[in-house]
């Protein structure tokens, strides 16, 4: 068994005002909690994952090729594999996502970042 607290950790970049960290991930699913400055952007973008996220705190404005909703604190949202999306920060905004397959690319970046840490 494994338990983590959702702030404690190593944070890194995900994108400029955008930080990352992985809470907890096995071979199959990965929690990814991300911190928003207010205004921030993630551009458009897809993967091969599969992505649901719950906002934690704040108010975010998320776009789909067919649709725009304003994400709020307790809101729950997903995402199919290959569904480009993007994100925009309304206010300060914190969203639990998981993945699944995990982001291998989150995962080396976290471990990097650890790495970091520890010198």
């Amino acid at each position: 068994m494994q338990a983590k607290k959702l702030f404690e950790g190593v944070e890194w970049v995900l994108t400029q005002d955008v930080l990352g960290k992985i809470v907890l991930e096995s071979d199959k699913i990965q929690f990814l909690l991300v911190k928003m400055a207010p205004g921030a952007v993630i551009p458009m973008h897809s993967h091969i994952n599969e992505q649901m996220g719950i906002c934690l705190k704040g108010k975010a404005l998320i776009k789909t090729k067919e649709k725009e909703l304003i994400i709020e604190e307790n809101s729950a949202y997903k995402f199919e594999p290959k569904e480009e999306h993007s994100v925009k920060a309304l206010e300060e905004t914190i969203f639990l996502d998981v993945f699944s397959p995990p982001r291998e690319d989150y995962s080396k970046k976290q471990k990097t970042a650890e790495q970091n840490c520890n010198q």
